[in-house]
This record gives C-alpha cells, sequence and structure tokens, in this order.
C-alpha cells in the first residue's frame, strides 16, 4: 500500500479477524496478532522508506526548479522546513492517518527533505495507532452485547472493515 499499490480490504481485514478469533476465543496466545502487527509495521517502514528516498532524491531536481523560477516561493519553503523539524512527527502521524494521504506525506516528506529519523519515527507512531485502532475495533466486536449471537457478530466485523478500509482509501 505504500509504495502505491492498494489492496483494499485485505490487511485490514486479516489484523482484525485475527484479533477478533484471539479475543472471542479467550486464547491467551496472541502470536498470531502480534506476527501480523510486526509484519505489518516492517512493510510500512520499507515501503514508505523506498518512497521517501525516491522522492528525496528526485525531488531536489524539483525544489531546484522552484527555486529558479519562484525565488519567493523557495525562500518561503526553506522557512517552512526550519518551521517543520519541530513538528516533523507528528505532521507525519497526522498526515499518514488522513484517509488520502499515505503516500503523499512520504513523497512531501522526501522532497522537502525531511531528516530520516523523524520520518521513520513518524510511520512507526501512525503505524501502532492504526493497528491499535484495528485492535480496539476486534475487541468491541468480541465483547458486544451481542456476541454470542454470530450472525450479528459476522455483520458487525464486516460493517467495521469496510467502513475503516473506505475511510482509509478516501
Amino acid at each position: 500500500t505504500d509504495i502505491g499499490v492498494p489492496v483494499p480490504f485485505v490487511l485490514d481485514t486479516i489484523l482484525m479477524l485475527a484479533a477478533y478469533k484471539v479475543l472471542i476465543s479467550g486464547d491467551p496466545n496472541w502470536r498470531s496478532v502480534i506476527m501480523i502487527v510486526v509484519m505489518l509495521f516492517v512493510g510500512r517502514q520499507v515501503g514508505s522508506g523506498i518512497l521517501y528516498l525516491m522522492s528525496r532524491y528526485l525531488g531536489n531536481g524539483f525544489l531546484n526548479w522552484i527555486n529558479h523560477r519562484f525565488p519567493s516561493v523557495g525562500n518561503r519553503l526553506d522557512a517552512f522546513k526550519v518551521r517543520l523539524s519541530h513538528w516533523a512527527k507528528l505532521m507525519v502521524v497526522t498526515g499518514r492517518l488522513t484517509p488520502g494521504l499515505l503516500q503523499i506525506t512520504s513523497v512531501a516528506s522526501g522532497t522537502i527533505r525531511m531528516r530520516y529519523q523523524y520520518f521513520a519515527l513518524g510511520i512507526a507512531l501512525a503505524s501502532l495507532i492504526y493497528d491499535g485502532i484495528l485492535v480496539l475495533l476486534a475487541f468491541i466486536a468480541a465483547h458486544n452485547p451481542k456476541a454470542e449471537d454470530v450472525n450479528f457478530s459476522i455483520w458487525l466485523l464486516i460493517t467495521i472493515v469496510v467502513m475503516v478500509c473506505v475511510l482509509r482509501q478516501l
């Protein structure tokens, strides 16, 4: 997803269903859920890192072109980069969690040459927040008042997955 090939419903659904299965069965073995979260975390770091590095390499020419053609815009962009250093991690987290800005955040961070450590930390925080929300939604589905009704729980899970995926892809 991070390098521009979105596969809607698959990753979110796998994580939610794995967490739901562990929660509904009362099994204390969370190994499968932890493995999925780790794989998603590594995939996000690698995918967004590739996009960041490509943008950093190719974005330098674009920024030079802007500085030569529109010096005032270039000066404002340089001032923005200085101010951004204080809020870089939070801006990456916000951009990653905002629907439709997943890849744009990586491209913009690379283009303005944000420090990679800030970028990687922002990706990590956004990953933990997003995966935590999915596990929380699985917890809600597993512990709802009608949890014993299999039909209700399945439709609740399907609805949650669809809503999360639609919001994520906007």
